[in-house]
């Protein structure tokens, strides 16, 4: 993330333009867009249903510092969760769900941006 595209947030959030939001607006979208990336993974694996299945184990900790969202470490997880029937389960009762909370707020970010463009 640029210091402009930061800036553009911390204007739109109406926070105190500084050199330190400036830092944490940075820091958060590398945070974000990397845990964003593990959890893409997963669910085009597992589907976003398995996100409720597994709401327990992946905490931020988890999906920061000891996921990954390719290689063998994540190829034998995600033969393990197929071992265990999760893509199943996530198809039976939650990718609907699933699907729908990521449209949502997709739709709701994509609208937030048209609003500030305007």
């Amino acid at each position: 993330m640029t210091n402009k595209k930061a800036r553009d947030v911390v204007d739109a959030l109406g926070i105190r333009d500084t050199d330190r939001s400036i830092t944490e607006i940075k820091e958060s979208w590398a945070r974000f867009n990397k845990m964003g990336k593990h959890l893409d993974a997963l669910c085009k694996e597992m589907g976003t249903g398995a996100l409720f299945w597994l709401h327990r184990e992946l905490s931020a900790n988890f999906v920061l510092n000891i996921m990954n969202n390719s290689g063998d470490t994540f190829n034998a997880a995600i033969q393990h969760l197929h071992d265990l029937g999760l893509k199943e389960k996530a198809e039976s009762y939650g990718n609907l769900l699933g699907d729908n909370v990521r449209l949502y707020m997709a739709r709701q970010f994509q609208i937030d941006a048209i609003r500030k463009k305007q």
